[in-house]
């Protein structure tokens, strides 16, 4: 497909969906910090936008598909698959600052976010109720939710509470055709029809740009302890390993240092 370059007229009608210039970014200097993430190569972006709002995201993806520019939404870009990178120029949409919802339901165990939240934010404000948000990527203090759910993350604690879908009910989506629609829903038995919540979960935005999320919470553990365990070669190490998760007594993490 031959992508069209974003001229002053079309431009100028990106003006017209986000009044605020402020917001529209296309100096030299910020589309280069815009080029790449935790990942390889640098790729440089014409124009970068930061929505605010469901609306405007449906807007410039219509506005995209209508004149095919290509565009890539973008969190904090702590990504090391390259999901982020403007590979074909165009836009990138910096969800990022749209994190006016977080959300805490602790009677339902759930947490109703934007993807512009910080992932460690969901932690601290579900353990105010006892409650925890199990996945923990490594990048948690800076990450936001938005591109855990795009990229599917992980973490240390995966060995036992598993990946970031494991904890999707829900979601706010806005297509590739610029439609906003829900998938899921609040509950955990939500069984009816396809399973389009997990499908969009690790999709890396092909799918669609995820705008809301509502997230499975659990009780957090009374309490936890760390083990230091020596072992005189890495042979021995990874016996214990396997020892370990077959005895019936699962930890919550499990590293071997060598």
């Amino acid at each position: 497909m031959t992508y069209r370059k974003i001229d002053s007229d079309l431009l100028e009608r990106l003006y017209g969906i986000i009044p605020d210039r402020n917001r529209i970014l296309t100096e030299d200097i910020d589309l280069l910090s815009y080029s790449f993430d935790a990942s390889f190569g640098s790729f440089k972006p014409e124009v970068v936008i930061q929505p605010l709002q469901t609306r405007e995201i449906s807007s410039i993806v219509k506005f995209a598909n209508e004149n095919k520019i290509p565009i890539y939404p973008r969190g904090q870009s702590t990504s090391l698959s390259g999901g982020p990178l403007p590979v074909k120029g165009g836009i990138v949409l910096d969800l990022s600052q749209m994190k006016s919802k977080l959300q805490i339901h602790p009677d339902d165990l759930i947490a109703i976010v934007s993807p512009g939240v910080i992932t460690a934010d969901i932690h601290k404000a579900a353990e105010e109720y006892g409650l925890m948000y199990p996945p923990d990527p490594s990048s948690s203090s800076i990450c936001t939710i938005g591109g855990n759910l795009a990229e599917n993350s992980g973490g240390p604690r995966c060995l036992k509470y598993g990946v970031t879908k494991d904890y999707v009910l829900g979601l706010e989506v806005v297509t590739p055709k610029g439609e906003i629609v829900r998938t899921g829903g609040k509950t955990m038995k939500n069984v009816t029809g396809y399973d389009l919540t997990k499908l969009l979960v690790g999709s890396e935005g092909t799918l669609g740009i995820i705008t809301v999320a509502i997230l499975q919470l659990i009780p957090k553990p009374k309490s936890d302890e760390t083990l230091l365990a020596a072992f005189a070669d890495i042979e021995t190490a990874g016996e214990t390993v396997s020892k370990i998760l077959t005895s019936g007594l699962l930890p919550s993490k499990l590293e071997i240092m060598d």
